[in-house]
C-alpha cells in the first residue's frame, strides 16, 4: 500500500467516492378562472402564474485504493485532488453551488361554441429560467488550470463549473374536441414546449473532459434549450350505464436541440445537444368497476428515435472504428427508451374505509448508452415486469392511513445500462482489457411506505 501512494493513479485499479447533496425547494403557483356567456357560446378563461427555486449544495471526494476479488476495494493514503506525483494526475473534487429559479405565466381560453358539439381551446405559457452555478474550489474564470505539474510533463486540466445560464420561450398551443355522442369524444391539438437543460447537462457538455458530477449538479459550457413540437389525436368515452372508460390516442413530438448523454471512453461521457429527435406510438387503456372490484389497463407503444445523422465516441461499441467512434442514422433507437410499456391495475373495497390495490408496471428491453447505433448485439437492458401492493384505511373523514410495498416480490431488475470496459476476468479478479462488456444499474429493491394524512376542519363563516 505504501508503493501505491506514490504514483496512485498509475498503480491502484480502484476509487472510493464520497458525495453530499443538500437540496431545498420553494414555490408557490395561483391561477383565476372566469366564465361566461358569450354570443358565441361558453367561454372559460383561465390566468396564472407560477414560481419555484431550488438550492442545491453538492461536495464529493474520491480516495484510491486497489480491487479485491470480492469487489470491494481497500483504500490507500491518497485522494484524487490533483496531488498525484505522476503523469495523468486528475482532480474528482467537487464543491459546487447551485441556484435554479423558474418563473412562468400562462392562460388557457375554452369556447363551448353554441348548438354545437365543438369545442375550441387556445393557450400559451411564458416559460423563464436562470441557473447560477457557483465553483468554491475553481473561481469563475478560471476556465483551465493544470492540476498537477512535474518537470517533463503536466497533469489534467480542470475547468472550472461556475456559470451563469438563462432560458426562456413563449410556447403557444391549439386544439379541438367534437362530442360525438353522450358518451363520446375526440379531440385533436397542436402545442410547443421547452424546456431549459439541467444543472447537470450544462455541467457535463464538454467532450474532452469525462463529467465528473452526478445527476443533481452542473456547470459549463452552456447547452441549447430543448424546443418541443407535439401533435396528438384521439379519442375516449364511456360505455352507456356502465362505469367502464376508454380511451385511443395517437401522438408525434419532434424535438429540437434534443440534449442527450453521449458515451465515450470507459463509462465516462458527456452531454449534447443532438439535431432532432422524435417520439411517437400510440396509447390505449380502459378502466372501470364491477361492485367492489376496481380495474384498469394502459398500453404505450413508443418510437424514440433520431432524426439526424451524427458520429460519437463510443470505444467499447463492437462497431466502432479505429478512433472509437460509431455512425448514428436517422431512424434509429434512442437508448434506455423501450418501446412497449404496460401498466395495470385491480382493487377491491372492503367494509369499514379499507381498500387494497395490485399493480404491475412491465417494459420491453431498450438498447443501453452507447450503442446509439443499435449494431452492438449486447448492448441491450432486458425488459422486466414489477408489482407494488398498496393498502388505504380512511378512519374518519380528517384521518386516512395508507401503506405501499413496492416491487413487491424483490424482483433484481436493471434501470439503465452502458457499454464499458471488462474490468473483471472470468475469475473475478481485476484485468486492465480493452475488451467491452455492459454496465447496468440496479433498479430498487422492495420498498415500504407508510404515511398518514389528516384534514384539519375549517370553521365555516357566520352569516
Amino acid at each position: 500500500q505504501a508503493e501505491m501512494n506514490i504514483e496512485p493513479n498509475k498503480k491502484c485499479n480502484g476509487i472510493l467516492t464520497s458525495t453530499y447533496t443538500d437540496q431545498r425547494n420553494y414555490g408557490l403557483s395561483g391561477q383565476l378562472d372566469f366564465t361566461r356567456e358569450t354570443q358565441f357560446g361558453e367561454n372559460n378563461l383561465v390566468v396564472g402564474a407560477a414560481f419555484d427555486t431550488s438550492d442545491i449544495n453538492f461536495t464529493q471526494s474520491s480516495q484510491f485504493g486497489y480491487l479485491n476479488v470480492d469487489r470491494s476495494i481497500t483504500a490507500v493514503n491518497a485522494y484524487a485532488d490533483g496531488s498525484q506525483d505522476s503523469e495523468g494526475a486528475f482532480d474528482n473534487r467537487v464543491n459546487l453551488s447551485s441556484k435554479v429559479t423558474n418563473s412562468s405565466v400562462f392562460f388557457t381560453d375554452t369556447l363551448a361554441l353554441k348548438d354545437s358539439p365543438i369545442n375550441l381551446t387556445v393557450s400559451a405559457r411564458y416559460n423563464d429560467t436562470s441557473i447560477k452555478n457557483t465553483d468554491n474550489i475553481t473561481a469563475s474564470g478560471a476556465y483551465s488550470y493544470t492540476v498537477h505539474s512535474i518537470t517533463g510533463y503536466s497533469g489534467d486540466t480542470r475547468n472550472s463549473l461556475s456559470g451563469n445560464h438563462h432560458f426562456n420561450r413563449l410556447n403557444p398551443s391549439v386544439g379541438a374536441t367534437y362530442k360525438v355522442s353522450s358518451n363520446t369524444s375526440t379531440y385533436a391539438g397542436y402545442s410547443e414546449s421547452n424546456r431549459a437543460p439541467t444543472s447537470v447537462e450544462l455541467g457535463c457538455a464538454d467532450p474532452d473532459y469525462s463529467c465528473r458530477l452526478p445527476n443533481s449538479m452542473a456547470g459549463d459550457p452552456t447547452l441549447n434549450q430543448v424546443v418541443g413540437k407535439t401533435w396528438e389525436i384521439g379519442a375516449r368515452g364511456q360505455l352507456p350505464e356502465s362505469k367502464f372508460a376508454w380511451n385511443l390516442s395517437a401522438f408525434s413530438t419532434d424535438l429540437q436541440d434534443d440534449i442527450l448523454f453521449v458515451a465515450t471512453s470507459g463509462s465516462g461521457g458527456y452531454f449534447k445537444n443532438f439535431g432532432k429527435t422524435r417520439r411517437q406510438g400510440i396509447e390505449s387503456g380502459f378502466s372501470g368497476e364491477v361492485n367492489r372490484f376496481n380495474y384498469g389497463l394502459n398500453y404505450t407503444y413508443l418510437l424514440a428515435t433520431y432524426q439526424t445523422a451524427e458520429t460519437v465516441g463510443s470505444d467499447y461499441n463492437s462497431s466502432a472504428d479505429a478512433d472509437g467512434l460509431i455512425s448514428i442514422s436517422k431512424g434509429n433507437s434512442i437508448p434506455l427508451m423501450p418501446k412497449n410499456i404496460l401498466n395495470a391495475k385491480v382493487g377491491y373495497t372492503f367494509d369499514g374505509g379499507i381498500s387494497t390495490n395490485l399493480g404491475m408496471s412491465a417494459v420491453s428491453e431498450s438498447y443501453a448508452r452507447g450503442n446509439e447505433n443499435n449494431q452492438d448485439s449486447t448492448g441491450k437492458i432486458p425488459g422486466h415486469v414489477l408489482f407494488d401492493l398498496s393498502a388505504r384505511y380512511q378512519h374518519n373523514k380528517q384521518l386516512t392511513f395508507t401503506g405501499l410495498i413496492s416491487n413487491l416480490v424483490d424482483k433484481q431488475y436493471y434501470s439503465s445500462g452502458q457499454l464499458g470496459p471488462a474490468a473483471f476476468s472470468s475469475s473475478g479478479s481485476y484485468q486492465n482489457s480493452t475488451t467491452s462488456t455492459m454496465y447496468y444499474a440496479p433498479g430498487a429493491p422492495r420498498t415500504f411506505w407508510l404515511s398518514m394524512r389528516y384534514l384539519f376542519d375549517t370553521p365555516k363563516p357566520k352569516d
